[in-house]
């Protein structure tokens, strides 16, 4: 082989390596990225009830509905702009209606979290339909967000994508100035 040939293939061979280490990197979740769990209404109530005190926002998700996806950026920055000792954010995904099996959903909100860097815990829904419709008393679509306040009271809810006006909004009733 000519020397200038093996250069080229050494070189594709360097290129290869590093674009494969690159993107093994980019799978990896982010330091300090949430967990996601597995549960049902009881493991809902369980999460809601550990952030007694604070504001709690939940918003029901899935990484196939368009919407949801898209307000991901903007509840990311909410989560991060708000004081942890008075605002709680939590997911609860419902990739389980779609998915095969509850472990294929937790996968692929568990990949779409390590993507996105998501900094809240996310619940993967496991349980009926009729369950989680009459616990949060859903209108049908998603995503739907609900503010409790601290004493565990729901406050506001929002059916769609929050609007840029409507997170406004919440920044100012949970950390007025």
């Amino acid at each position: 082989m000519k020397s200038s040939t093996r250069a080229v293939v050494s070189l594709c061979l360097v290129v290869y390596l590093f674009a494969l280490g690159c993107k093994a990197a980019s799978d990896q979740a982010p330091a300090g990225a949430a967990t996601v769990s597995v549960g049902g209404i009881d493991g809902i109530d369980s999460l809601l009830s550990s952030h007694q005190g604070r504001w709690v926002l939940v918003n029901l998700w899935a990484t196939w509905c368009v919407p949801c996806v898209a307000e991901t950026p903007d509840l990311i920055a909410l989560h991060s702009s708000l004081p942890a000792e008075r605002f709680a954010l939590l997911g609860i995904s419902m990739d389980n209606v779609v998915a095969a099996t509850i472990e294929e959903a937790s996968q692929k909100v568990s990949q779409f979290g390590a993507r996105q860097g998501l900094p809240y815990h996310n619940l993967v829904y496991n349980g009926t339909l009729d369950d989680i419709i009459a616990r949060f008393d859903l209108p049908g679509p998603i995503p739907v967000s609900i503010l409790y306040n601290p004493s565990g009271t729901e406050h506001e809810r929002w059916v769609g994508q929050l609007a840029a006006d409507d997170l406004g909004r919440l920044r100012s009733m949970v950390a007025p100035t």
